[in-house]
């Protein structure tokens, strides 16, 4: 009976030791010996020792760690945090036991043992008072002083994470840009060059929609012999080196590299900068050096935007060079580190992981998967039933080229260069036609009619093309399969008007196909048509004018986010089939359909979002399935936003779209409601589209028999042929 008692006893000793750990493990205690100087004896702190974060960086305080209180309050090394890792100047009078920080003009002088201090010549009172102690290892003399009480005093944002351990520190940094300041809570990057520190003259480099942005006025481009130029009267910037040019302009997405138009994630800008008081120009980092023919790698550690002349021996050296943390929580924001601090994120469990109102550090870059299926063209009908040639997806640094140079397709476009273990066969530039003198950035979007009359060879017509469009560029590609490298090397392409700013031919020899690239700055819907038999008319109008009834439909998730997981199924994977399966049906129809991705492929949030007003859409039709803690929560539900998008359709809007789906939906496949069943939700792909716009989840994953339902391809394409017959239906109603 003892050896019972033992056993069970030994057995709650082990559970109660397991929980702990797993509730504390990443906070673990830890240890170090110091000499107080108050008891005048070493001790030892067996405490938390926090981490600090300054602007997303770990700081290294590893000569002097940091500790907390009996009071739960946070003491970091004066000179370890305050002077190495901060810049501030610090002085310490051993005859008044004062010690003195001095940081961006504001003066505080704090006293060993004392809660008095003053702050610029005013006397404060500080929570709890600084001490000085000695590291056994290292034998380091240190004052120690209350972290946030310090940091707050000048002006910087402290944020304590409990389950972490870790304070962050965020020093203030605005801009101001169209007479707007705006608060940077981002990453405040710094430059090397070939391995040396680049002077940034107080302009520290700026993440903006995952793209580092450089200041144009750092010492790079002399230190990499770039020529560098601004012209203030045209706003154009110009970068030049011996082989390559990039020619960008302020507010303009659109780039030249090497006479070839391109498109960059985010257009170079102007930003004053109150705390140099100039302005300065940002440009993206990355497209801008790889593009000259340097090497760039993003190192996340350090914040550092790292260019080399000649590919470094092993970049994997300098660190983590393929993610990014640009944003900062701005949770847990009191006095001590102690109590239970509220997130400011939704924490739902009933609705799938990804669906949320905070922008996360997803990544764009050349993964743009966006393609229209070529429905309902008042020209004759064009071959659509093929997939994009589009990039492979990029990391998550941050990366800014937002369409590769079509003579370096198939290479990995992040820096490193590598080759794969089969050369892919690169597509050859056959001809450039410029349908304007020189380089043009903007067009005038009022005005975005264009007709263009193209030679074709013998025995081609308009429906031999088919019609491939990658929207977030702005790029339409006809394609005819065949090489007709020779008689479009020279061909003349009568042009009117000016929304397509040039026109690249390419011919693919692994896919056979010659294909002819229409570059413009705004989306523009195509349709083509047999002239005579020799020519064809391309005309480039709003989608709306080319199209008469314009959807969108989404899959959630896709790539690097998988969406909620059961059982080894992806939700992205089965929100893809769904669309694959709504594809197929609509693919006969007079609806233009536009797909935010046929594949296992990634699209940020608010890009998905935009799809909406770029193609002038009657309804967005997002997909997902649901996921919750509780495996017997199960059913369909609807989500869509508040905002007003009532269109032509019978006063459509995304409520009553809504319901349509739901009860069409719970119809059809047999399945309970979950919740309200229609919730109001405002959601970033249901908030930020311009048309009526709902967020579909089918069912849970989590519940074991509705995932054996949700995963089945006869219920997948049942629920595609609810979506389509209720598009259908709101069509035919309107008519």
């Amino acid at each position: 009976m003892k050896r019972v008692k033992f056993v069970l006893g030994l057995s709650l000793l082990l559970l109660l030791f397991i929980v702990f750990a797993h509730a504390y493990g990443t906070q673990a205690a830890s240890s170090f010996k110091y000499k107080d100087y108050s008891l005048g004896k070493y001790v030892t702190y067996k405490g938390v020792i926090p981490t600090y974060e300054v602007d997303g960086i770990k700081a290294d305080l590893s000569e002097q760690p940091s500790m907390i209180s009996d009071r739960n309050i946070a003491y970091a090394s004066v000179n370890g945090l305050f002077r190495d890792v901060l810049g501030a100047k610090t002085k310490y009078t051993k005859s008044k036991k004062r010690i003195t920080i001095t940081y961006n003009d504001h003066v505080l002088n704090m006293y060993i043992g004392q809660t008095k201090a003053e702050f610029d010549g005013e006397e404060i009172e500080a929570p709890s008072a600084p001490i000085r102690i000695k590291y056994k290892k290292g034998k380091i003399m240190a004052n120690l002083v209350p972290t946030r009480f310090v940091c707050e005093l000048f002006g910087m944002d402290y944020f304590w994470y409990e389950d972490t351990g870790t304070v962050s520190v965020n020093i203030p940094f605005s801009y101001e840009a169209d007479g707007e300041t705006i608060r940077y809570w981002g990453t405040k990057g710094k430059i090397t060059f070939d391995g040396e520190d680049v002077e940034l003259y107080g302009a520290p480099s700026l993440i903006i929609s995952d793209t580092a942005l450089i200041n144009a006025d750092s010492d790079l481009f002399g230190m990499s012999g770039v020529d560098y130029t601004f012209d203030d009267e045209t706003e154009v910037i110009t970068l030049n080196t011996e082989e390559h040019e990039v020619v960008y302009c302020l507010n303009s997405r659109i780039v030249y590299v090497d006479g070839l138009l391109q498109r960059c994630a985010v257009a170079p800008q102007m930003f004053y900068l109150p705390s140099i008081e100039e302005d300065i120009i940002y440009i993206p980092g990355r497209f801008t050096m790889e593009n000259l023919g340097f090497y760039y790698f993003w190192n996340s550690e350090t914040g550092t935007s790292e260019v080399y002349y000649e590919k470094p021996v092993d970049p994997s050296e300098t660190g983590n060079v393929d993610e990014i943390d640009s944003s900062v929580s701005e949770e847990g924001n009191t006095d001590t580190i102690s109590g239970n601090e509220e997130s400011n994120t939704d924490t739902s469990s009933d609705s799938s992981n990804d669906i949320s109102d905070t922008a996360s550090t997803e990544q764009t870059g050349n993964n743009e998967t966006e393609i229209a299926e070529n429905q309902g063209n008042d020209f004759e009908n064009v071959n659509t039933d093929n997939e994009s040639d589009n990039a492979p997806d990029d990391s998550n640094d941050p990366s800014d080229a937002d369409v590769t140079n079509e003579n370096n397709e198939g290479s990995e476009n992040n820096g490193n260069n590598e080759q794969s273990e089969e050369t892919p066969v690169e597509k050859v530039l056959v001809n450039v036609v410029n349908t304007v003198d020189g380089y043009k950035f903007f067009i005038d979007k009022d005005n975005c009619v264009q007709s263009l009359l193209l030679p074709v060879p013998e025995n081609v017509k308009a429906g031999d093309f088919e019609l491939r469009e990658t929207l977030l560029s702005c790029i339409t590609d006809l394609v005819i399969k065949g090489d007709y490298s020779e008689f479009y090397k020279n061909a003349e392409i009568n042009n009117t008007g000016e929304s397509i700013l040039q026109i690249q031919i390419y011919y693919d020899p692994e896919a056979d196909e010659t294909i002819i690239k229409l570059l413009s700055d705004i989306v523009i819907g195509c349709g083509v048509s047999d002239v005579d038999d020799n020519t064809v008319l391309v005309r480039m109008d709003f989608v709306k004018n080319i199209y008469k009834k314009v959807i969108v439909i989404d899959a959630g998730h896709g790539d690097h986010d998988p969406g909620a997981q059961a059982e080894g199924y992806n939700e992205s994977d089965l929100n893809l089939k769904v669309l694959l399966n709504c594809r197929e049906l609509f693919k006969d129809s007079d609806v233009k359909v536009y797909y935010t991705r046929i594949d296992d492929s990634f699209l940020s949030l608010y890009d998905r979002a935009a799809f909406a007003e770029l193609v002038g859409a009657d309804m967005f039709i997002a997909i997902h399935h649901n996921s919750s803690w509780y495996t017997d929560v199960s059913g369909t539900s609807v989500y869509y936003g508040d905002k007003d998008t009532t269109t032509s359709l019978n006063g459509l809007t995304s409520e009553k779209l809504a319901w349509r789906m739901l009860e069409n939906l719970t119809a059809a496949l047999d399945t309970k409601v979950f919740g309200e069943g229609v919730i109001n939700k405002n959601f970033v792909v249901v908030r930020d589209s311009k048309a009526p716009a709902v967020l579909l989840e089918i069912g849970f994953m989590s519940n074991h028999d509705e995932l054996s339902r949700l995963v089945n391809d006869k219920f997948s394409k049942k629920v595609a042929k609810v979506i389509y017959n209720t598009v259908m239906d709101i069509y035919e109603e309107a008519d």
